[in-house]
């Protein structure tokens, strides 16, 4: 209801996959247009999962977000 989370890793996996976007870049990104965007944790860990499925790395961890 807020925007925070699951929209917001939505949205991040969309950047992810569809514009070519790293995790951490997309982050940024969407943290520009909404400063209260945060997936929880588990939201976030499946990020990186998709991330790692589709490039083989991940390039952002939520310890250096929280």
């Amino acid at each position: 209801m807020a925007g925070r989370s699951r929209s917001a890793t939505i949205t991040l996996a969309y950047l992810v996959k569809c514009r070519g976007y790293d995790l951490a870049s997309a982050f940024e990104r969407v943290r520009t247009q909404r400063p209260s965007a945060m997936p929880n944790l588990g939201f976030w860990r499946q990020l990186e999962a998709f991330e790692m499925q589709l490039r083989g790395k991940a390039s952002a961890t939520p310890e250096g977000y929280v």
